[in-house]
């Protein structure tokens, strides 16, 4: 999952000066035949004011990042819920089950990109993940982990 990461950092659109990006959330979902991994991204001065979210997609069976202005990328978020209502504040999460589930995440990711798919047990544990961070989570983002749960 790094390296997916490192490619959406080193992506054109998170090459402002004096931006601060950090991953929020990662999701898996498909588009006609192919496996996306969606991230939500935190954008924000280095002071953590100006701060908004974005996605970023990520096309396993193409390892390619979509670019912001393309039309694909358009027409694939544009079915997401919108994120400018979107606040990480007020979610319970208890540190070592927040780790653990980073891990479980970070696997199903690594899976997905080696595979080219994930299998039904791998699909299990990944839901099994959105169950678990809905409950940690604040309402605000609950309705980003619903959606990506029916998307799968």
């Amino acid at each position: 999952m790094n390296e997916i990461i490192e490619k959406i950092y080193d992506s054109p659109e998170y090459k402002t000066k004096g931006k601060q990006i950090l991953y929020k959330d990662v999701f898996i979902c498909r588009n006609n035949n192919a496996w996306l991994v969606v991230f939500v991204i935190q954008v924000s001065d280095f002071d953590g004011k100006s701060s908004k979210y974005r996605y970023s997609v990520y096309n396993v069976n193409a390892h390619k990042v979509l670019q912001a202005d393309t039309d694909d990328y358009q027409k694939i978020v544009s079915a997401f819920p919108a994120l400018d209502s979107l606040d990480y504040n007020g979610g319970r999460m208890d540190f070592i089950q927040f780790q653990n589930q980073k891990k479980i995440i970070s696997q199903v990711i690594d899976t997905l990109d080696t595979n080219g798919v994930l299998n039904s047990d791998e699909i299990s544990v990944y839901l099994e993940y959105l169950s678990i961070m809905n409950n940690m989570t604040s309402d605000s983002v609950k309705k980003v982990y619903s959606f990506f749960k029916e998307e799968i």
